[in-house]
């Protein structure tokens, strides 16, 4: 429910697990997702990250086993390469079409008749967006294959054809809150009400009161935030935005000839189609050697059925991956 309610809103893929991998090195939680993150978005709608292509081998947040033929994206990206900007100011919310909001005391409240899901920002988002989408492109076109076999392999996560995804944008907050509802009716109404619950170390900590049937989540815990701190002088007072709500991505997805070659070597972990879960719908719509194609999801960005345009580019550097880029719509 919350990813089909939330996806039209044209910001990418919505995480109903927004914080980082408590697991992943304190480098990575205390910024979260970013641009040139490789990872697979879990059935519960968390993001299991891999590596990154913009940092060295040997960086602390890469991992020691990465895929063999891993080289960091060359050229570097510029600053100029990624804009950054405050979209959502304090108190910003989405909402499917089926909320409605009021303000009352302070606090935001929302009513519905049908199913619905929302998520809160309290104290706004960051926005991240990749400007030079091309340079990301040719790369994954020449390495899709092996993170697969590193994916698959290595790490063992059993990743369908179209699962694996490179980071291009993502919206990050340091609190949020997130509700869906569904089977609603005019005799089964529901009531949610978002509001601050507390003080912690890190500032305002929030959560929900709700009359009826809803799931709920808000965050971050403040132990989480402690724990990012590890007791560091330069850390206190910091405010983590490194909740991420939502991702915008490069999906690869190997043509059959490839992902058929590697399953028989493999042997199970390799599955053809991806089961395009709540919390991952795209697949590959398209053939040819290479495709690079996006879910528009709302507003006038298109999908990926209304902006397909041929232009069938270098077959020596995009032999055998398609992409999918999860914002608009190219066939290479």
């Amino acid at each position: 429910i919350y990813y089909r309610q939330l996806a039209v809103k044209g910001r990418g893929s919505p995480l109903w697990i927004p914080e980082p991998n408590d697991r992943l090195p304190i480098e990575y939680r205390r910024k979260g997702i970013c641009v040139g993150d490789v990872g697979i978005i879990t059935d519960y709608g968390g993001f299991d990250f891999m590596f990154n292509i913009c940092l060295p081998r040997d960086h602390p947040t890469n991992p020691d086993d990465l895929p063999d033929d891993f080289v960091p994206l060359h050229p570097p990206l510029k600053s100029t390469d990624i804009r950054g900007y405050t979209e959502f100011k304090l108190n910003s919310y989405l909402a499917s079409t089926s909320v409605e909001r009021s303000l009352r005391d302070g606090d935001l409240s929302y009513t519905s008749a049908s199913e619905g899901a929302v998520v809160t920002m309290p104290q706004g988002a960051y926005s991240e967006k990749l400007g030079n989408v091309a340079l990301f492109k040719t790369y994954l076109s020449i390495h899709g294959e092996s993170w697969y076999k590193y994916v698959n392999g290595v790490r063992g996560r059993e990743a369908k054809n179209g699962d694996v995804r490179l980071v291009i944008g993502c919206d990050k907050s340091a609190t949020w809150g997130m509700a869906t509802f569904s089977n609603l009716t005019e005799h089964n109404a529901l009531r949610l009400k978002f509001k601050a619950i507390g003080e912690s170390s890190f500032g305002r900590t929030y959560g929900w009161e709700y009359s009826g049937m809803a799931e709920v989540r808000a965050g971050p815990d403040a132990q989480e935030v402690d724990d990012l701190r590890m007791n560091e002088e330069a850390e206190r007072g910091v405010v983590y935005k490194n909740q991420c709500l939502f991702m915008e991505t490069l999906n690869a997805t190997l043509n059959a000839e490839v992902w058929n070659k590697l399953s028989s070597e493999s042997g199970p972990l390799f599955v053809q189609e991806s089961a395009s879960p709540s919390f991952n719908p795209t697949a590959s719509t398209t053939g040819g050697p290479v495709t690079g194609s996006s879910a528009g999801f709302g507003g006038s960005r298109p999908s990926a059925s209304q902006a397909n345009c041929s232009n069938p580019g270098p077959t020596q550097t995009r032999p055998n991956v398609q992409f999918e880029e999860v914002v608009t719509s190219l066939v290479w």
